[in-house]
């Protein structure tokens, strides 16, 4: 590489790296809300015993009339899925105004950093968390990020959600009507 490009590159390298960090930053929802864990199944196509024409009839569960008399089928109960790879939410939360949710509110899992200490030799820990906070069903909200990511605001018109993350590893979910 010629020696008149290298100052180039490496600043298009420290660009490149506060594009990512601020868009990271300007990112902090990771999952939507309200979808169901298992979804009802669809119901199964059976073909008719008789050997006519192949004609299929919609079959919902039972007993298939098509099926040897005195055999039905049986059902297993479903066990509980833990996902070993599942995120974990952060421990270190407090909830305050929590009579200030809304009626119907459905849970949404937001990325938060985690304060740093100020020797960069000392930060081998974490940098970001998961915290669970409840929102409005069905709406957008209006997000306001603020102190590098620290002060989250989401706002859903009558209902809004703060998310403060504190020096001193705390993070404080405030409900407000």
């Amino acid at each position: 590489m010629p020696s008149y490009l290298k100052p180039w590159s490496v600043l298009a390298v420290a660009c490149a790296g506060v594009v990512c960090t601020s868009v990271v930053m300007a990112q902090p929802m990771l999952f939507a809300p309200g979808a169901p864990y298992m979804e009802a199944s669809p119901p199964m196509v059976m073909p008719p015993a008789n050997s006519g024409p192949l004609q299929y009839e919609t079959y919902y569960g039972g007993v298939n009339p098509g099926a040897v008399p005195g055999a039905e089928y049986q059902t297993l109960p479903i066990e509980p899925y833990m996902d070993a790879h599942a995120p974990q939410l952060y421990q270190n939360v407090v909830y305050r105004d929590v009579r200030k949710i809304h009626p119907h509110a459905v849970p949404y899992l937001v990325q938060v950093p985690l304060p740093q200490p100020r020797n960069p030799c000392l930060s081998c820990g974490p940098t970001c968390a998961l915290v669970k906070i409840c929102v409005p069903p069905c709406k957008e909200p209006c997000v306001k990020v603020r102190l590098f990511g620290h002060k989250l605001k989401y706002d859903f018109g009558k209902y809004e959600v703060d998310v403060v993350v504190r020096r001193d590893g705390r993070v404080i979910v405030d409900y407000d009507r």
